[in-house]
């Protein structure tokens, strides 16, 4: 299903490019990835989990141990109801979720990726985007998709887009290269 056709440059070391269908899964993956990169201060990371310690816990035994054992019971249900809702929507399921959500149809369109000396250029749904090397902070890669990071956000090349898997890793292998060429000359200069 989410075949399509790669094609190649003629010249392989000037450009690849490939198209595929974007999927709901990178974008939580990518959502994900970039709200673990943000730092938690330790104030408000600690506050949250004594705040679920006392009411998960310390407060049904409180109601417990005074005798008002319903109470207890009714409140410790009411916590674990609100964990089991709340936790999944943090997760990447929640994440997954919202995206099916937002971009409805965006999986049965057609995105395609360009990776040239000078960046990468995306189109997808008529809109059409560009970033340097220079942007690029990482370059990840996972059994279905290798993603592209920049500032604050990142896109997603699924694999099922190409033919071979030689053209899958010439395709990783150049952008790697690029943006390893691209940071040694920030160095230089």
């Amino acid at each position: 299903m989410n075949h399509i056709q790669t094609t190649t440059a003629e010249t392989p070391t000037d450009s690849y490019s490939v198209e595929f269908y974007p999927s709901a899964d990178d974008y939580a993956y990518i959502a994900s990835t970039i709200s673990k990169s943000v730092p938690v201060p330790p104030l408000i990371k600690y506050s949250y989990q004594l705040f679920l310690i006392v009411n998960a816990v310390f407060f049904p035994a409180f109601l417990w141990l005074n005798e008002f054992l319903i109470a207890g019971i009714l409140v410790a249900a009411l916590n674990v109801i609100a964990l089991s809702r709340i936790l999944p929507w943090v997760s990447s399921t929640g994440l997954r979720k919202f995206y099916d959500h937002v971009f409805r149809n965006r999986e049965s369109e057609v995105a395609r990726v360009e990776i040239t000396s000078e960046g990468i250029h995306y189109s997808a749904n008529g809109a059409e985007t560009f970033w340097p090397w220079q942007r690029i902070n990482a370059i990840e890669e996972s059994d279905e998709s290798i993603y592209f990071f920049f500032d604050g956000n990142g896109i997603a090349v699924r694999k099922s887009g190409f033919a071979y898997r030689d053209q899958q890793m010439e395709f990783l292998g150049f952008a790697r290269q690029a943006l390893e060429e691209h940071r040694s000359r920030e160095i230089v200069q």
